[in-house]
């Protein structure tokens, strides 16, 4: 799913994605779940794992989120940065994320690198897992020449 020119499936991939980024910004955790299968596997931005989490389960996770966390309000940005096909009903996508928000009367900001598994599905491509972690402007590991 390389190229110049974009497919049907790419598209379609772009789309489910959208829905998460739409979701967050509305803080409608339905549209947001309507993302993943039923059950499907998530890793939060913090490292914790839900694994085969319901649809419901990340509703309510999500409204959590944004009632303790983010209740001065945020804004998300996902830009899709590949899209691979593993077969011809499994596709990973990496994404990056920009995440603008309020906390204690101030703005702040997170960024962030998503891998999104997708399945085709009736109801259209799918996320079944989902890894977000942080994105740091410097390395910091054990390949950093400063230490």
């Amino acid at each position: 799913m390389t190229g110049m020119s974009e497919t049907a499936v790419e598209r379609e991939i772009r789309l489910t994605i959208q829905r998460l980024a739409d979701g967050w910004n509305r803080q409608d955790a339905r549209l947001f779940s309507l993302a993943f299968t039923e059950p499907h596997d998530y890793v939060a931005i913090n490292g914790h794992q839900m694994l085969r989490q319901s649809r419901e389960d990340n509703e309510d996770m999500h409204r959590q989120v944004w009632n303790r966390l983010y209740p001065e309000g945020s804004r998300i940005e996902l830009n899709v940065t590949g899209i691979r096909a593993l077969t011809p009903d499994i596709a990973v996508a990496h994404a990056t994320s920009e995440n603008e928000f309020v906390a204690a009367g101030e703005k702040r900001s997170l960024a962030g690198s998503l891998t999104l598994v997708l399945v085709r599905s009736e109801e259209g491509w799918l996320i079944d897992a989902f890894h977000n972690g942080t994105r740091e402007a410097r390395f910091a590991g054990h390949l950093d020449q400063d230490g």
